[in-house]
């Protein structure tokens, strides 16, 4: 029987400690008996970045985000300059891309995990109340030494290789009715729909615009 495909949504490792994690993550998936795929590093875009990204995450039966610091703020607002106005200090945010790649894959009602790296600010589709599991590591190869973080990502592998096709993971058309679309979602799952249906707009905006998708690319990176 051919290997389930996991799709790992990471931006580009710039530290040694970043690399040997993903190193680190992808034997782990292995020896799980699944087949990691991860962009720059077993697949490679060679034209428009977001249509082989969903090229790629179309032939995975799973998603692995790992979110890690990319962009650090010392201080500054939020909501500057309203009622709501305060103030933020040591702030680390990931990079866009687990957002955008998250959306793909629960629009495809793939099963998700998130890896996160302590102290990372959560939001977006990367908090603690959907249907997936968000476990707080350190982001480095040792961080897989706990016994406890090892189990639950193998019994994680274990669900994606089991798993029936069932409603959850119908690929949404727009045939589809509202009620049908309504049961192919849980309560929990329906609190993401509008986060996903965002990022699927601009994934969809920008897919046949080759350059335009290049330049975020540039912008963005990973």
């Amino acid at each position: 029987m051919a290997r389930q495909n996991i799709f790992i949504s990471m931006g580009s490792p710039f530290t040694p400690s970043q690399g040997q994690f993903l190193d680190a993550l992808m034997d782990l998936l292995r020896a799980c008996d699944v087949e990691p795929r991860v962009i720059n590093k077993t697949d490679y875009p060679t034209g428009n970045p977001l249509s082989d990204i969903s090229r790629v995450i179309g032939e995975c039966q799973g998603a692995i985000v790992v979110a890690y610091e990319r962009t650090y703020f010392d201080n500054g607002l939020e909501k500057r300059k309203s009622p709501q106005e305060k103030s933020i200090a040591s702030v680390r945010y990931t990079t866009p891309w687990n957002q955008i790649e998250a959306s793909m894959a629960f629009a495809l009602g793939m099963p998700i995990l998130v890896l996160m790296e302590l102290g990372l600010r959560e939001e977006g589709l990367l908090e603690e109340k959907y249907d997936w599991y968000i476990e707080r590591l350190e982001i480095s190869a040792e961080a897989f030494q706990n016994k406890d973080v090892r189990a639950r990502i193998m019994a994680w592998c274990r669900r994606v290789q089991t798993q029936k096709k069932s409603r959850a993971t119908r690929q949404i058309s727009p045939d589809l009715t509202i009620s049908e679309l309504g049961q192919m979602l849980t309560v929990k799952t329906a609190l993401a729909l509008g986060a996903a249906a965002f990022g699927l707009f601009v994934v969809g905006l920008l897919a046949g615009r080759s350059e335009f998708g290049t330049f975020i690319l540039g912008v963005l990176g990973r």
